[in-house]
């Protein structure tokens, strides 16, 4: 106890709700890697299926002169790959937010970091509309 009889202010629950904060970051950072590895995999089956139909269509050219031509499908590897670079480098800045949160709670400033919130929820809804624009491109006829 200290000398002018004052109990020492107990900072449990601030480093317990970084720590909650930093574990958050890590949980939507592997669920962003998981899902651009699903993608990444989804590129990689699509351009299979592609393979099998133009084998297909090869057998079958003799009897037909129709040529099927079917799209590349790279651009869902790349956003696949792109996801996954942006879950691990989310990790990293969990792993800095969660440092530097420690260091703000002990000296007894803590100013919180929204741009990087923000910024977050517009990439990942980027994301999302490319991978619909791109949907919708690949189903169509």
């Amino acid at each position: 106890m200290p000398e002018d009889g004052r109990r020492p202010i107990d900072l449990t629950q601030q480093y317990l709700a970084n720590e909650r904060t930093f574990l958050s970051w890590l949980r939507t950072s592997i669920a962003l890697i998981g899902l651009g590895f699903v993608v990444a995999r989804f590129g990689l089956f699509l351009r299979e299926f592609q393979l099998v139909i133009q084998r297909e269509a090869a057998a079958t050219a003799s009897t037909t002169t129709t040529n099927i031509v079917l799209p590349e499908h790279s651009f869902s590897s790349i956003l696949g790959v792109m996801m996954i670079a942006l879950g691990v480098g989310l990790i990293f800045y969990a792993l800095k937010s969660y440092r530097d949160g420690n260091r703000q709670i002990e000296s007894g400033v803590y100013v919180p970091k929204k741009s990087v919130v923000y910024t977050g929820a517009v990439l990942l809804a980027i994301f999302g509309g490319v991978t619909i624009v791109y949907l919708l491109i690949v189903s169509l006829p």
